[in-house]
């Protein structure tokens, strides 16, 4: 899986703001997970109750 890929799938749900998706520091290829941070907590909340390509664990983080 790709970052583009990823911003494919979650754009549909509503802008995303940036993914970071991890990799192992030594070989750097991605270790399987990713953080997608969207524009607006409503979208994020979409993607994980209509989202079915992907498991999703929800932890806002809502700037002040």
């Amino acid at each position: 899986m790709t970052e583009d890929i990823l911003r494919r799938e979650f754009e549909t749900y509503g802008p995303v703001r940036r993914i970071k998706m991890v990799t192992n520091s030594e070989t750097g290829k991605p270790r399987g997970y990713a953080f997608v941070e969207f524009e607006h907590e409503r979208h994020m909340r979409g993607s994980f109750l209509e989202s079915s390509l992907v498991d999703v664990l929800i932890s806002p983080f809502i700037e002040a």
